[in-house]
């Protein structure tokens, strides 16, 4: 199944991700570099070790 934007979609698009961006730079300001590349590998690896038992 394929999915498609309509005009109101797209025009939301760029506002939205904005939005999003913005909330991640708030609720991240207070980790550091490293901190917050574990924090983005932390599911990858949860994900491995899950697919791992199935």
């Amino acid at each position: 199944m394929r999915l498609w934007l309509t005009d109101a979609g797209r025009a939301l698009r760029e506002p939205v991700e904005a939005e999003r961006r913005s909330l991640e730079d708030k609720i991240t300001a207070g980790l550091t570099e490293t901190e917050l590349r574990r924090l983005m590998a932390a599911p990858g690896k949860v994900y491995d070790s899950a697919r791992e038992l199935l």
